[in-house]
């Protein structure tokens, strides 16, 4: 499971309800906001699929793909200007 914290500015990814990985990696606490790749301001939901995790990254304006490891693959788009994107669904059919 990937739970977004926008307050923190990371992704949580548990397994079996252990935390098993912030990213990006916080030391301390909260991690300050970037526009960097696979850093964030204020994401809002992210989404997986077999081979990326979808996130919306609601202050920087995108939608990054970061591969299975949370390792930044590619914007989704780029050359479109999302405005505050806060959801990202996925047909049931997982298209990605």
């Amino acid at each position: 499971m990937i739970v977004t914290d926008p307050v923190n500015h990371v992704l949580a990814f548990y397994e079996r309800g252990d935390l098993v990985k912030l990213l990006p990696t916080a030391s301390g606490g909260r991690v300050s906001p970037a526009t960097r790749r696979a850093s964030f301001i204020r994401r809002w939901t992210s989404r997986s699929t077999k081979r990326n995790i979808y996130v919306a990254d609601y202050g920087n304006d995108r939608v990054q793909i970061l591969d299975k490891e949370g390792k930044y693959k590619a914007l989704l788009d780029p050359e479109f200007h999302f405005v505050g994107p806060h959801a990202v669904a996925m047909p049931t059919g997982d298209c990605a």
